[in-house]
């Protein structure tokens, strides 16, 4: 079974100054998303993701957050088990993101 792997705040923000940029998935309900988000995520709520994996990029890396990191973590390993090569939660999730690096 594939496993996911976690990527802490410090990893994502040097990923986004890098080329090329991951897929960043924030799989947070609407109501969450009042506080921003990570610049250039794609909003795909966690229940959805089942029916929308053809939207995502099959080799990666994507990098998939929530507010504290359980559910991404749920669903990045859901996604290692549909073959998504590159797959990794942020640690902590959003509310370790930081309000400078906020939408």
């Amino acid at each position: 079974m594939p496993e996911s792997t976690d990527i802490t705040v410090a990893e994502l923000r040097n990923l986004l100054s890098s080329t090329p940029l991951p897929f960043v998935l924030d799989i947070r309900e609407l109501e969450e998303l009042a506080g921003g988000m990570v610049v250039g995520a794609v909003h795909i709520p966690m229940n959805d993701i089942p029916g929308r994996l053809a939207e995502l990029p099959a080799d990666g890396p994507i990098i998939v957050y929530c507010e504290h990191g359980m559910r991404s973590q749920m669903v990045a390993e859901w996604m290692a088990d549909q073959s998504f090569k590159d797959v990794r939660s942020l640690t902590g999730g959003f509310s370790q993101w930081g309000a400078g690096m906020r939408a």
